[in-house]
């Protein structure tokens, strides 16, 4: 049977994270994609996505972070042509191809969301702010900075850096924060404990 093109892209990407994608890459792994995906999905058949918002969206999601192959920062520009070369390659609508391309930049940080898909990939690349193995998950990304922009932190720094960023954060879909506020609440609570116990040795 014929491969769709989302099954062509996910082999694709899948083969790109095992044979070029640093093993470095604690944080932006291959895992993390493909929560990132199973999330987005779970959101838009929420909201009742239609079949064609479905694709672009899981598109834009398996590519999201491809660009970290060839760059750290700025690597969103990178995962936009990386989709759109391989896109073209399957004779894509152009039309398409920039709805995928406009979903991938949308999850730069600063960037705010324009429409419901573009809220819906913001919030599923976050979703880890409010699952479990949050300490680890963010011990990932102090080593990933650490590895590739050569930033370090202390313990104290590190956690009170991620209160701020948990605090100026909001999920911007209902869903999700049904789906993850409490474990990010929660979550908080913990960092807060390793910041009073840091400051208690």
């Amino acid at each position: 049977m014929q491969k769709n093109i989302v099954q062509l892209a996910a082999d694709y990407t899948d083969l790109l994270f095992k044979e070029q994608m640093s093993s470095k890459l604690l944080y932006h792994d291959e895992a993390h994609t493909q929560s990132v995906r199973e999330v987005a999905l779970l959101l838009a058949k929420h909201y009742q996505a239609t079949p064609l918002e479905l694709e672009v969206l899981e598109l834009a999601t398996l590519f999201h972070d491809l660009g970290y192959i060839k760059v750290y920062t700025g690597h969103e520009t990178v995962s936009q042509e990386m989709a759109s070369d391989f896109l073209h390659r399957y004779h894509y609508p152009a039309s398409l191809i920039k709805q995928v391309q406009a979903l991938i930049g949308a999850t730069r940080i600063q960037q705010a969301p324009t429409n419901l898909l573009e809220e819906i990939i913001k919030d599923a690349d976050l979703n880890n702010v409010g699952q479990g193995q949050y300490l680890r998950t963010i011990t990932n990304l102090r080593t990933e900075l650490d590895t590739f922009l050569d930033q370090q932190f202390m313990d104290i720094e590190w956690y009170k850096a991620n209160i701020k960023f948990l605090d100026n954060h909001s999920f911007f879909t209902k869903k999700a924060q049904e789906l993850f506020g409490e474990k990010k609440k929660s979550n908080r609570k913990m960092v807060r404990g390793l910041i009073r116990k840091l400051d208690l040795d």
